[in-house]
């Protein structure tokens, strides 16, 4: 019906306005005909159709049968149930027990009477008392069918969390089936059941609006840059917070069995973060194997171990230990920015209560799920490098035999044995090449060993090394020259005064001398 209008009322009301535009038209007719126009040959014609028309829009007629009608329809039973529960083919349908009938028909007799219509007292009181109960069917209506609209949402993911207000509901429907519609306690229970299913109605838009926030959030965990943002951890440690919140925020609002949709989140972030986790690990070993060519996001900083020479002692601060420790833990570090976020809760308050102050879950699970291949190619590489900067320190540190080791150790060790003084100057040549380089510091990855405080001061001592050999190996030169020609000298006197003229024996005797000599 338009306008709340019921049929019968509204095809009378129709009727009338017809009548009354009739009426109109045939004074505009008389208006510029005159009177006596009726008695015209066309004004007979006209005025004839006009009389059967309006015996059409007679709305006696109208009204007798909607009253006929009405006698042989049922009364309004005032002792009937409230509610009415019809079956299917494979479901049950819970339906308000009020006759839509009976609504439309004190709809009419309303609208009836106040068209001045004489409605028989039977028909009257069977209206009234379906006028009585009509706000509370209409509650009741509203009520059973937002309730079973919303239980046909309610899916397998949610039916768990939404059981406990479901049954709620359910148990208060239950109280009203043995209600009739003369019951005192019809208007307080509509109200109760009214509320009660508007809230479980909210409750469940409120549940559909935070599972799909927490399934984009959860979706856009890859999308947070942890190679190349520095805001990264934040991020997802806010995000993190965030979800943890909206879980509180439904665990405080009554959401039941929360366990086991919480559990399936954890086990799809565990998915997302795994993916995040091996790409840090890869963009972590690329920057560490060439720092900083390949990016300075995760390794912001390198460590630098200084040589220093004190009271003449070559040292390395920090020491070159140091090395490994630091940088697996900051490997560690980078792991945790992914590995230490708190996995989500489905009852944190319940935990405060139970005054449990162990340490919430972490996804450090992650690591037993990566391939261990590439755990062991970051350890490797870190270990290698640190390896690598051990040698090299240990290069250096072998100069310290420059203030240790005495000349005369030195020279006891070559002895007279020219060929090892060669050796030796040759090699002091070699290696003091080092010293003549302007480099200052070796990088080895992040890890950055500065020797500028020793360079200058070890060249100086290596020079005086190098000079105090040379001076000493000339001085053998020298004095194995002069023993040399003493010896020539000698054999050249003793071959003069041998006598050539006579016996060769004597001659070849001296010859032999000197050669032996």
């Amino acid at each position: 019906a338009v306008r709340d209008i019921p049929p019968t009322a509204g095809l009378i009301i129709w009727a009338k306005q017809l009548e009354r535009r009739l009426q109109v038209y045939m004074g505009r007719v008389e208006d510029v005909l005159g009177r006596g126009w009726e008695q015209h040959v066309e004004g007979q014609k006209l005025k004839q159709e006009g009389d059967a028309f309006s015996k059409k829009m007679r709305t006696v007629a109208i009204f007798d049968q909607w009253l006929k009608d009405t006698k042989d329809s049922k009364s309004f039973d005032v002792g009937m149930r409230i509610f009415d529960i019809q079956q299917s083919y494979n479901s049950y349908t819970l339906l308000v027990n009020y006759d839509e009938q009976i609504i439309t028909l004190f709809k009419e007799v309303r609208n009836l009477q106040a068209l001045q219509f004489r409605v028989p007292y039977a028909v009257k009181v069977t209206s009234d008392e379906a006028k009585q109960n009509y706000p509370f069917a209409m509650t009741l209506q509203e009520a059973t069918r937002t309730y079973m609209q919303t239980c046909v949402q309610i899916s397998g993911t949610t039916a768990p969390m939404m059981a406990a207000s479901q049954s709620g509901v359910q148990q208060l429907i239950a109280e009203g089936l043995p209600l009739k519609w003369d019951s005192e306690r019809i208007d307080l229970y509509t109200r109760k059941l009214s509320e009660q299913v508007f809230q479980f109605q909210q409750k469940f838009t409120d549940l559909q609006s935070k599972t799909e926030m927490m399934d984009r959030m959860i979706e856009n965990i890859e999308d947070v840059d942890v190679r190349n943002d520095p805001e990264a951890p934040g991020i997802l440690e806010s995000n993190f917070e965030k979800m943890q919140k909206t879980i509180d925020d439904m665990n405080l609002s009554g959401f039941s069995n929360m366990d086991q949709w919480v559990d399936g989140l954890n086990k799809a972030i565990e998915q997302k973060l795994l993916r995040t986790l091996q790409k840090l690990i890869t963009e972590w070993l690329k920057q560490f194997k060439r720092w900083p060519s390949n990016g300075t996001s995760l390794i912001q900083e390198g460590a630098v171990h200084e040589m220093r020479i004190r009271n003449n002692l070559l040292t390395v601060e920090p020491q070159k230990e140091f090395a490994m420790t630091k940088w697996t833990k900051h490997f560690h570090n980078c792991l945790g920015m992914v590995c230490n976020l708190p996995k989500l809760q489905a009852a944190r308050y319940d935990t405060l209560q139970r005054k449990d102050v162990s340490a919430p879950a972490t996804y450090r699970c992650l690591l037993s799920k990566l391939d261990e291949k590439v755990l062991q190619d970051a350890y490797d590489n870190i270990s290698g490098m640190v390896k690598s900067m051990e040698v090299y320190v240990a290069s250096w540190l072998q100069y310290q035999a420059l203030w240790e080791i005495s000349t005369a150790t030195v020279l006891s060790k070559l002895g007279e044995d020219l060929a090892k003084w060669h050796t030796m100057l040759t090699e002091i040549k070699v290696l003091s090449v080092r010293f003549d380089s302007s480099e200052q510091e070796r990088s080895f990855g992040p890890i950055v060993v500065d020797y500028r405080k020793v360079q200058s001061k070890v060249k100086s001592k290596y020079d005086q090394w190098h000079m105090d050999l040379l001076n000493e190996f000339g001085e053998k030169v020298r004095e194995g020259t002069s023993k040399f020609f003493r010896q020539v000298n000698q054999g050249r006197q003793s071959m003069e005064n041998v006598d050539t003229t006579g016996d060769p024996v004597p001659m070849c005797m001296a010859v032999l001398k000197v050669k032996s000599h």
